[in-house]
């Protein structure tokens, strides 16, 4: 049976939900315009008609805002409210070397655990649950978030943080984690690591994964499912919106807060797309007070579902694809690193591990440097050979393979596609 934190506002009919979107926009605008001085001037320079009432209808016709913009206003120039209402600043990594900081209201806090507490219980937590976090406690929100929305559904939290494998382990058997939240490189990394030594994930208590923090296509939700005999669920967020989209047991796209987010998924010119429709992430975020954005561009690449999921919820859904500003283009060719992480699936002899390697000015050939699975027995050339046939079926060009042993390359800082030296030990 399904469960939910909030019912009366997640399965909302879609007739009601706009109403209270349309209510919620109409509130921002004002707000922003009598609050935040810097928006109201690139309202202005827009050639936007200053308080003349928008409807969300009307929306595509702001201004779009990216982290420049909010990197040009460092460090609290897009702030909304004043200084005696915010309660936490949190940060998130900027465009030239400063943190872009986001000043958070009692209310703003209250909305993003709101949306966690949905998350966690649309998949499979509750006050019986044990989670075990492994997200970061620092300026950046997810460690802190998951925390306090955990303690708020009545669950027991283990606060371990990133690293120290052998610990998390222990801790997992010993208390009985029934929820891991990590990004999926490290929730991959424990598992791998736990099987190295003999231990079987499946003879834990462990039954949910809380996979965050980084890109995760359903392929690697999939490799995560396998190594740990668990469920696995995405999760995406960031500072700036202060909120997340989760997904549900039917992995039909992450369900949006649309009470609280307004999205649009944007074409190369800006213009709003029909669901379906490939394009960038842009949200406004409808009840913050203390940073709130209007039009704000994620740059991340996002495909957007308005149909009914069977679980029951209203709100539209979204799969991110990759990051816009990540693209790829190699000899003609435009692609992603989602992209190459769909094909390294599909061969049963990689472990799911790898790293890109990409074209410099002495060297033009763009390698995926893969740890083979224990017991490769494929023949290596005709491995690298069946690589570059698929990579040039699947993305439009061959791409170089170079294998290496298992546990070379180091998956525990989280980081899935960097450029790297060749100095691992080839097979």
């Amino acid at each position: 049976m399904e469960a939910y934190y909030n019912r009366e506002i997640e399965c909302l009919p879609r007739k009601q939900l706009a109403e209270l979107q349309q209510n919620a926009f109409s509130k921002l605008y004002d707000y922003m315009m009598h609050r935040n001085p810097s928006y109201r001037k690139l309202l202005e320079s827009s050639g936007i008609a200053i308080g003349k009432p928008l409807r969300t209808e009307e929306i595509p016709l702001l201004p779009i805002i990216d982290k420049k913009d909010l990197a040009a206003a460092y460090p609290l120039g897009m702030q909304a409210a004043p200084a005696s209402e915010i309660i936490r600043i949190h940060g998130t990594s900027g465009t030239s070397g400063k943190m872009i900081l986001v000043p958070c209201t009692a209310a703003d806090i209250a909305a993003y655990n709101e949306g966690l507490c949905r998350a966690l219980i649309m998949q499979g937590c509750n006050e019986q649950s044990v989670i075990q976090n492994t997200f970061s406690y620092s300026m950046f929100i997810g460690g802190i978030g998951i925390q306090s929305a955990a303690e708020r559904i009545g669950a027991a939290v283990i606060p371990t943080s990133v690293g120290n494998t052998e610990r998390q382990i222990s801790l997992m058997r010993d208390l009985g984690t029934t929820c891991l939240a990590a990004t999926p490189s490290y929730a991959m990394h424990i598992f791998k690591k736990m099987r190295s030594e003999g231990i079987s994930p499946t003879d834990s208590a462990l039954r949910t994964c809380f996979i965050a923090g980084e890109l995760c296509t359903d392929e690697k939700l999939n490799n995560i499912e396998s190594l740990g005999g668990v469920k696995a669920y995405n999760v995406y967020g960031n500072a700036e919106m202060t909120n997340v989209f989760a997904s549900c047991s039917y992995n039909t796209g992450m369900h949006i807060p649309e009470d609280m987010i307004f999205a649009e998924i944007i074409g190369d010119k800006g213009e709003q797309l029909q669901a379906g429709s490939v394009g960038e992430l842009v949200i406004t975020t409808l009840t913050k007070t203390g940073m709130p954005l209007i039009r704000y561009n994620t740059h991340d690449l996002a495909i957007m579902y308005d149909d009914e999921c069977p679980c029951g919820r209203t709100g539209k859904r979204v799969r991110i694809l990759g990051r816009s500003d990540d693209m790829i283009i190699h000899k003609g060719c435009k692609f992603f690193p989602s992209d190459i992480d769909r094909l390294v699936s599909t061969f049963d002899f990689l472990s799911g591990v790898y790293r890109i390697s990409l074209p410099t000015a002495d060297n033009m050939t763009l390698t995926v440097t893969a740890e083979a699975k224990d017991g490769f027995s494929i023949p290596h050339t005709a491995a690298k050979e069946r690589f570059r046939e698929a990579s040039r079926k699947m993305l439009g060009v061959a791409l170089d393979l170079e294998l290496v042993c298992r546990g070379v390359l180091d998956t525990a800082d989280g980081n899935k596609m960097k450029l790297i030296k060749r100095t691992a030990k080839v097979l």
